[in-house]
């Protein structure tokens, strides 16, 4: 029995799951973001993630801001099926670290991993937690490919969920569905440490507004396998809704995707963006350290979801690191960004169901003064909305519950 009672203050967790640790991508921000409320509790929190650089499952553990981290090599197609080599490994750490608590993020490989944990975490007195960000859709891939990946996620979310000890959700949408299972549930959005945008200055241009997107916005650059309801982000809607401003006194900069990946997927969009090639330019993968710089030098960052269940179960992370930079966002409303944009006041914002009301809105943005913008800039820099210390006693009271 490697479990113990759980103690508040008192708990060795372990956080597992699909995520590069520590800022490798969205889903390692979160974690390290949790990590930090939970250990302020006083909990020891050890991380496992997968790194596509590493060869074999490292037995020594990466340190980062004093915490543990052991990186698992990122899954083959084959290891997607022979997933026990990770599940002994899981067990290994478990008793190495004499964890009570594990927390399971996402799943990096088939479901049925989840599935034996379940009752490993029973049978060893340990508490299991999943922490939920998404609502995957299945429609990428193949025809077998997207009958697979609906018949896993509905697996997962409907049901392996429903056996875990509680759930860390990062919307509305995701703690009512499973509040409505008897669940003890929690929403935790996206959460940052101040100290990492501290030294973040405004350096605005003067004459053109700047706009920036940063991001995948399609599940691959391949469009002829991607349906549109599977686009994270309509980013072809942005572009056809600025191409259509009269007003073309802006600078629209996308970080994340190269203009040949772009038009592999929008492939209609030739003509527009050879129209708008003055003000739309695209810049493909950038380090996450610059991008917090161009992030903090724009002034607005431009974002637009589609409503559906994608969208509103989850949260983007892109709208928490852009007013964590100093940068308003011009969104659509989905999840539960109407709440932060309208009580905090850290943007702007329409229904989804409107493309035209988001040009409209674009044309008035357009019309704000430099003073303005500075001054939005300002509020939203020091609101620390999205710091992880505002969320200590929530998770205080989550634990209380497990």
């Amino acid at each position: 029995m490697f479990g113990t009672k759980i103690r508040l203050m008192d708990n060795r967790i372990l956080y597992f799951g699909n995520f590069k640790f520590p800022h490798g991508n969205a889903a390692g921000s979160r974690v390290l973001g949790n990590a930090y409320s939970l250990r302020d509790l006083g909990n020891k929190v050890t991380f496992v993630d997968f790194d596509e650089n590493v060869k074999a499952n490292a037995s020594i553990p990466k340190v980062y801001d004093n915490f543990n981290c052991y990186s698992f090599a990122s899954p083959r197609i084959v290891d997607r099926i022979f997933f026990f080599k990770y599940l002994n490994e899981i067990k290994r750490i478990i008793e190495k670290e004499k964890i009570n608590i594990l927390i399971m993020y996402g799943n990096p490989v088939v479901s049925i991993i989840q599935l034996i944990l379940i009752g490993y975490c029973k049978r060893n007195n340990i508490k299991l937690i999943i922490d939920i960000a998404d609502w995957h859709s299945a429609n990428s891939g193949s025809y077998l490919i997207r009958i697979v990946k609906y018949l896993d996620i509905s697996f997962r979310m409907k049901y392996l969920n429903t056996r875990s000890d509680g759930v860390i959700t990062v919307s509305s949408y995701l703690k009512n569905y499973y509040n409505l299972k008897g669940l003890n549930s929690i929403v935790i959005p996206p959460l940052i440490n101040k100290n990492k945008f501290v030294n973040l200055k405004f350096e605005l241009n003067p004459k053109l507004l700047t706009l920036i997107y940063v991001g995948q916005p399609f599940p691959n650059n391949n469009g002829r396998s991607v349906s549109k309801s599977a686009y994270k982000d309509r980013l072809d809607i942005v572009i056809e809704s600025l191409f259509n401003l009269k007003n073309r006194r802006f600078i629209f900069n996308i970080y994340g995707i190269t203009k040949k990946e772009y038009l592999q997927v929008i492939n209609d969009h030739h003509e527009i963006l050879k129209d708008l090639e003055d003000n739309v330019i695209f810049h493909g993968k950038v380090e996450n350290s610059l991008i917090l710089n161009f992030i903090s030098n724009s002034d607005f960052s431009i974002l637009f979801r589609e409503n559906s269940r994608l969208s509103n179960a989850g949260f983007p992370t892109k709208f928490v690191e852009s007013v964590s930079c100093g940068t308003p966002m011009i969104t659509t409303f989905t999840s539960d960004l109407e709440k932060y944009i309208s009580v905090n006041k850290l943007g702007f914002g329409v229904s989804p169901d409107s493309i035209s009301d988001f040009r409209d809105l674009l044309e008035r943005i357009l019309t704000i003064s430099k003073n303005d913008i500075l001054e939005m800039k300002n509020h939203c820099f020091n609101s620390h909305v999205f710091s992880y210390e505002n969320f200590t006693k929530d998770f205080e009271k989550f634990l209380k519950l497990i």
